[in-house]
């Protein structure tokens, strides 16, 4: 067989590999929304980040006005360093979606982003309330830090400078800045 075959020689089954998603997804990645919504938003976000909670306050106002058109796979990506890291903040994410409550956790990370230091996520996952026998074995878990590894791996082959990045249709978007103009791109 070629290396390069000529067009006419690539079978259905190549063109199908070719057209296989780029962005792959995780079973330990969080879904907003109705997981069998037919449209899908992936979206790379850190808790520290000013646009990605601007973003999220977006994506929580999608879902409320298109509860079954839209999903949101939201892929952590720890990236501020100050005025704290957020990588401990994203493996509490990884944690508390692990026990279900990964929507809760991220409204009141994104509530805190200005201080998502230990002592404050400590608290933030007692008003959530997490089980914390689950959480410390989640958290000390060579698995929690490898799906960051993954998310680090992933975000330099999809060549992402800048958080938040989204993508639809296996396509990285400017992120519009209005819920209209989300509906507009997403033809909603």
């Amino acid at each position: 067989d070629p290396l390069y075959p000529e067009p006419e020689e690539i079978s259905p089954t190549s063109t199908a590999q070719a057209e296989a998603p780029l962005v792959p997804l995780f079973p330990e990645d969080p879904i907003l929304g109705d997981k069998k919504a037919p449209l899908t938003v992936i979206v790379f976000e850190d808790f520290g980040c000013a646009g990605c909670k601007v973003q999220d306050e977006l994506f929580t106002q999608l879902l409320s006005i298109h509860p079954t058109s839209l999903k949101v796979v939201w892929k952590s990506l720890p990236v501020t360093r100050f005025p704290q890291n957020t990588r401990l903040a994203s493996h509490y994410g990884f944690c508390a979606n692990a026990q279900g409550k990964f929507i809760e956790f991220k409204s009141l990370a994104f509530a805190n982003s200005e201080n998502l230091s230990a002592a404050t996520l400590k608290l933030l996952v007692a008003d959530i309330p997490l089980d914390n026998e689950k959480l410390e074995e989640c958290l000390a878990s060579p698995a929690t830090e490898n799906y960051f590894v993954t998310m680090e791996q992933l975000a330099r082959f999809l060549n992402i400078q800048s958080v938040p990045a989204v993508f639809v249709d296996n396509r990285q978007v400017n992120a519009p800045q209005t819920v209209e103009s989300w509906e507009m791109l997403l033809g909603l």
